[in-house]
């Protein structure tokens, strides 16, 4: 993709006024800045493309925070504010108050299936922009980003009326007690019904994050938390865990509704007859990106359920498999800490990456890539030291202080910590390959380092090897490197230096 010029087509696109450039940084360092690190790599540092990341990533990070804290508030607000029967025993009140936790955290998890899903079209919609932001080419940016989001109501559209005739049945599936699944799926339903807002919110915060301004998504999520708890403190006493749902749906679609103003008012969104024309074609090369992008996530996701599979299947003398399950999913909800730092500067390798190539600056892309990764290198091992000094502390407060779950918990944290750095470099680099629209690739390594070693490996370590839990601890943490190793060689062949996203 060849840069159209300095100027843009029809004006300003930058949110702010502020120039197309703004947001990315000159590929060489002027002049009397950067510094030399003390190490025989003599990597040269950039404060403004340091300063460029930092303004990316910082905001996404926040974000990620408040996102995560809605979960926290509804799990607090749905135990405390469920309805219970007038004059109902301690017991009742308890087993009320478990039913409902066990169908949210069910209902939490058969949407992320979901999101899976709408992350791949937020990722070819960030790819998209980026790189046409770079290019400055705003009509075409204008075309894309609208398409991006019709692309994101058709899926989800689709997946509703999947879920609402099959969704049930599936729940089914999961073999729940009877109330449990009542609430899972007057939960899920009315998540359905506002599928496509969610989606159409996915898309809004990829086009931001193409953009570089990352800020909105933060005071979006600002504002879906806030609306969030008011809806929860009025709903659930009303509908119980439905209650929730419909507190996220009302929240979000008040932060779509903002999103779509601001995006129209920038000129950023095609409103007319026009945006059919070309549609085909711009459906078609969204897609190419889109496809392979969820397919990674979900990858990712269903390799999950496939390590508490193996878990459940152990064989007794190997350990407590509810122990193992428990140390597993506390040691991945504590490590999530370490992760948003990570995540939030993959997006700003991938913004970054993508706004440079579209200017066709490959060098820009290569040393904006360098510096995401070595500050995701940097919080990593800092927070891989945290968790291999003080793990119990941090597993004893997740564990709620169970005291057979607290050693294994540990146990799990101290080895998983030795990938932490390496996982921040990988973030890096995919980043960079989303930017630049190498997705399949990103695709293939995950499959090869998930399921063509991180599970077998687990099995062979947890059993033949006779190991039991500590092998699949082991067997996470050595498919880290390994796939950090795949990412690193992809980066350095150059491919995604020469990939064309408009295929079509």
């Amino acid at each position: 993709m060849k840069p159209s010029g300095p100027e843009l087509e029809g004006g300003d696109l930058s949110p702010d006024g502020a120039e197309p450039a703004a947001p990315t940084a000159p590929a060489q360092a002027p002049a009397g800045w950067g510094w030399r690190l003390l190490s025989p790599l003599g990597i040269r540092l950039d404060p403004a493309i340091m300063r460029a990341v930092l303004r990316i990533a910082l905001p996404f990070m926040g974000a990620m925070v408040l996102r995560n804290l809605v979960g926290i508030i509804d799990y607090k607000m749905v135990g405390a504010l469920v309805p219970v029967p007038a004059g109902a025993s301690e017991a009742v009140r308890t087993a009320i108050q478990r039913d409902a936790l066990a169908a949210l955290a069910v209902s939490r998890n058969v949407m992320w299936i979901l999101v899976s899903i709408f992350m791949g079209v937020g990722i070819a919609s960030s790819t998209f922009v980026s790189q046409l932001y770079g290019a400055g080419r705003r009509k075409d940016l204008r075309h894309y980003a609208t398409q991006s989001l019709m692309l994101g109501i058709y899926v989800a559209l689709f997946f509703t009326a999947l879920g609402l005739i099959f969704g049930r049945w599936f729940i089914g599936l999961l073999g729940l007690e009877p109330q449990v699944a009542a609430y899972t799926w007057d939960y899920v339903s009315i998540m359905l019904l506002g599928l496509s807002l969610i989606a159409v919110n996915f898309v809004f915060i990829s086009v931001f994050n193409g953009l570089g301004r990352t800020e909105y998504p933060f005071f979006g999520q600002v504002v879906i938390n806030l609306a969030n708890i008011f809806g929860n403190w009025y709903f659930i006493p009303l509908w119980g865990v439905a209650g929730s749902a419909i507190a996220t749906v009302i929240s979000t679609s008040l932060v779509v509704a903002m999103f779509a103003l601001k995006l129209w008012k920038d000129g950023l969104l095609e409103l007319s007859r026009r945006v059919f024309r070309g549609m085909s074609r711009s459906l078609i090369n969204l897609s190419l990106i889109a496809l392979p992008s969820s397919a990674q996530t979900l990858t990712r996701s269903l390799s999950m359920f496939a390590l508490f599979a193996l878990i459940g299947h152990l064989p007794a003398s190997m350990g407590d498999k509810s122990v193992g399950a428990a140390a597993l999913g506390l040691g991945l909800l504590t490590e999530s800490l370490a992760f948003m730092p990570a995540f939030a500067f993959s997006v700003a390798a991938a913004t970054l990456t993508g706004q440079h190539i579209g200017r066709g600056d490959f060098e820009g892309a290569r040393r904006s890539v360098l510096h995401a990764g070595l500050l995701s290198f940097a919080i990593m091992t800092t927070m891989a030291a945290v968790f291999l000094i003080f793990p119990y502390p941090l597993v004893k407060f997740m564990a709620s202080g169970n005291p057979l779950v607290i050693p294994e918990g540990v146990r799990y944290i101290r080895i998983a910590a030795l990938s932490d750095p390496f996982i921040g470099i990988s973030m890096a680099l995919l980043g960079c390959l989303r930017g630049a629209g190498d997705v399949r690739a990103a695709f293939g390594i995950g499959l090869i380092a998930l399921w063509g070693i991180r599970i077998p490996l687990a099995w062979a370590m947890a059993v033949p090897l006779g190991m039991g839990l500590s092998g699949i601890w082991w067997a996470m943490t050595l498919s880290a490197v390994i796939e950090c190793g795949l990412y690193l060689w992809r980066y350095r062949s150059g491919v995604w230096t020469r990939i064309k996203i408009e295929r079509a």
